[in-house]
């Protein structure tokens, strides 16, 4: 976070912090957000609509909330929900179109999204969905606090890749060896995340303690990896949304709308886009994200 923050001005640092602060955002943007809903096409307004006729999500302040958020499906009712502790700011309108990406997934495919869907396609609906909607921020921003909104949404993006390998590789380790004590597993995440040149300067706790923060460790092992490989592709739509937004919003739908049955490269190469597995991608989506954020390499 350091490195995010050394990256911004006065003014993109004062309006980013007071963007972070004021609450009931999600609220105050809703028009803003189904305006945004309208661009992607006719079924995200009808997924929106079928959300909140039916109270389909519980999005709480509550000072005793868990945090965090989710979206499952309830099979008996054949309907997804949302759940989202709100955190304050600009932030709990990514948060929730991030899971409602989800939502959206599952309004178009049915029990097949849950039952057959790869998470990594899963996640690009969600990861897109957020960045898809970030130059939405420019109308109601002013200039510095938009700046430094852009430069935040692509530090998180970019983090969730080398996290979700951190992650992975952590995990990995722990059930592939015997590993006799919990200082073990403590020192074994500090190492592995210092490796990925993320050291105690990102974490509000002791590194060697933050592993216990993510809960899919003890819900879903091994799912971490997929926000790596799924922000890769989220980040090729946004970028193409760039030259042409138009575009990209149909590439997104097509993943939206791709065969739940579908390996994740299957459904890559169905709608064309790069595999995140060849170096040339990388290199090339970091050129967009500099080019978006004004960054000179």
């Amino acid at each position: 976070m350091n490195e995010l923050y050394g990256s911004l001005g006065f003014e993109e640092y004062m309006g980013l912090s007071a963007a972070s602060e004021v609450p009931g955002q999600l609220r105050e943007r809703k028009d803003l957000i189904m305006e945004y809903a309208d661009e992607i096409g006719e079924e995200m307004p009808e997924a929106m609509e079928l959300l909140v006729d039916y109270g389909l999500s519980v999005l709480t302040d509550s000072a005793v909330c868990q945090s965090g958020a989710f979206t499952t499906y309830l099979v008996s009712y054949e309907e997804p929900v949302i759940y989202l502790c709100l955190v304050c700011g600009y932030q709990d309108i990514l948060n929730f179109l991030h899971e409602f990406g989800h939502f959206y997934g599952y309004y178009v495919s049915g029990i097949d999204a849950v039952s057959d869907t790869s998470l990594d396609v899963e996640e690009i609906m969600s990861q897109a969905n957020e960045l898809l909607f970030t130059p939405y921020f420019e109308s109601y921003m002013d200039a510095p606090t938009y700046s430094a909104v852009k430069k935040a949404q692509m530090f998180s993006s970019l983090y969730s890749i080398v996290s979700g390998c951190i992650y992975d590789e952590f995990q990995r380790y722990v059930y592939d060896n015997d590993v006799e004590s919990v200082e073990d597993i403590n020192r074994i995440f500090s190492e592995i995340s210092a490796s990925y040149g993320v050291d105690q300067s990102y974490y509000s706790v002791p590194i060697e303690f933050a592993w216990v923060d993510v809960s899919h460790t003890f819900e879903v092992p091994l799912y971490f990896i997929s926000y790596a490989t799924s922000q890769l592709p989220a980040l090729e739509i946004f970028t193409k949304s760039l030259g042409d937004r138009e575009k990209a919003v149909e590439i997104y739908n097509a993943v939206v709308h791709s065969d739940p049955q579908s390996t994740f490269l299957q459904v890559l190469e169905d709608c064309d886009l790069s595999s995140p597995f060849e170096e040339e991608t990388v290199k090339t989506l970091m050129e967009g994200v500099r080019d978006f954020i004004g960054m000179e390499e």
